[in-house]
């Protein structure tokens, strides 16, 4: 969704709200909340649009009426091979 389409839906009241997505060095992404879906913000090329920002952000979205809930992105999920359980577990107290 581009920033045109991600306005008008806004408006038309189709989006719930907004993510925005910290990323490690400080990137920020924007995820259109829309029912259970989450749906990127992108550039002019079809590619998530990354802020290097809050400034940005904030010049970007200024004139959307829009909540953004801040979420930080977990390093963790994007190591491979990483099983679901814990490789240690505590021993009973």
């Amino acid at each position: 969704m581009n920033l045109h389409e991600l306005t008008a839906r806004v408006r038309a009241g189709q989006v719930d709200g907004a993510n925005l997505v910290c990323l490690e060095g400080g990137a920020y992404l924007v995820e259109a909340r829309i029912g259970a879906r989450l749906i990127p913000l992108l550039d002019e090329h079809g590619q998530p649009l990354k802020l290097l920002s809050l400034e940005q952000v904030h010049e970007l979205l200024g004139g959307v009426p829009l909540t953004l809930e801040l979420e930080h992105a977990d390093a963790s999920e994007e190591m491979c091979g990483l099983q679901e359980a814990p490789l240690r577990s505590r021993p009973a107290a």
